[in-house]
């Protein structure tokens, strides 16, 4: 059952000043700006946002539970909660040749597993990697044509990603090495969002009309994908997927026309807490905050230079919107951090 507005408590989410920060401290060659040990850090959790920023070509990690920052050596201190990663120019990716692929950032999702929090993220030119968080180091990466748009990790460590141009959702043997590129294929067309479902073992994906659930089998080193369902979406246009933080037997799905929330247990599409103010269109990126239940959603601002692009990170329960000027964010989704 979702929290009412009334049980959630209220943030104060301050990510413009600390988003123009990181953005103009920015350099382009740059790998992971990771930030220091202080006093307080891992007392307890943290909400924190991840975001795809395809103006700077980077990931962007940013805390919404800062104060108010003035002057110029404020705004420096507040790195200490930012991290940013791209890969630059270091030797270590340079066969996947980023200054091509990491083009037009596609995906920022943060995955923690036992004993490790990594950072998935993929570019629509091509680049696909999940790195450490917060040293940045390459656990998979690959350079896959086909305008990526997501990617998943899976129980053994393999990884899947999605192309929507591609037609395409593919396991990867990502845990036999990092940089094997042997893979399972099933044919999606406009294939957007992944999200494993750990209730029913299964890996969700959404396209252009289709939302599927697929079996992973075979091994690790030779996996193999097999269709479970198939449901049709309500209006054309799947574009994101993900797990209701607050109630997992459902799922986010978002289309050209709507935000929705699909039911696991009666493979439907069901009415949702917040709906009226959270339905909207062409929504890029969708998701509740576990510690609280607050909405983050990004869709396009009619004014950014990039027009499948926002400066704005919208909430809900309670409601906000906040801008980071500089900014062309595609996705943004939380974190959660200890």
């Amino acid at each position: 059952m979702s929290t009412s507005s009334a049980d959630r408590p209220t943030r104060r989410a301050t990510l413009r000043t600390a988003a123009s920060a990181a953005l103009a401290l920015a350099v382009p060659s740059a790998v992971a700006h990771a930030a220091p040990w202080s006093p307080g850090r891992t007392t307890g959790k943290r909400s924190l946002i991840i975001a795809a920023d395809q103006a700077s070509r980077r990931v962007l990690l940013l805390d919404p539970n800062t104060t108010t920052l003035r002057g110029r050596r404020a705004a420096l201190s507040t790195l200490a909660s930012v991290w940013t990663w791209s890969p630059g120019t270091l030797t270590e990716f340079s066969d996947l040749q980023p200054e091509l692929t990491w083009r037009n950032v596609s995906e920022a999702k943060w995955h923690v597993g036992a004993h490790r929090t990594w950072v998935l993220t993929c570019a629509s030119d091509g680049f696909a990697a999940v790195v450490e968080y917060p040293g940045g180091r390459a656990y998979w990466a690959a350079a896959i044509p086909g305008n990526l748009h997501t990617m998943e990790v899976l129980p053994d460590g393999n990884i899947a990603v999605a192309a929507s141009t591609g037609g395409f959702v593919r396991v990867y043997a990502a845990s036999t090495g990092p940089r094997r590129t042997d893979h399972a294929e099933f044919a999606l067309p406009g294939a957007h969002g992944l999200q494993w479902d750990p209730l029913h073992q299964v890996l969700w994906a959404v396209g252009d009309n289709h939302l599927v659930s697929l079996a992973i089998s075979g091994t690790p080193q030779l996996p193999q994908i097999t269709a479970v369902s198939t449901v049709p979406l309500p209006e054309t246009g799947g574009h994101d997927l993900g797990t209701v933080a607050l109630d997992p037997s459902r799922l986010w799905v978002t289309t050209m026309t709507h935000v929705r929330q699909f039911s696991l247990a009666t493979r439907t599409f069901v009415s949702y807490s917040e709906q009226a103010a959270v339905d909207r269109p062409l929504v890029k990126s969708i998701g509740d905050d576990p510690l609280t239940g607050q909405i983050l959603s990004v869709a396009p601002d009619t004014d950014n230079p990039c027009t499948w692009c926002t400066s704005t990170v919208r909430l809900q329960a309670p409601a906000d919107v906040e801008t980071l000027p500089g900014s062309s964010l595609y996705k943004a989704r939380w974190a959660i951090t200890l």
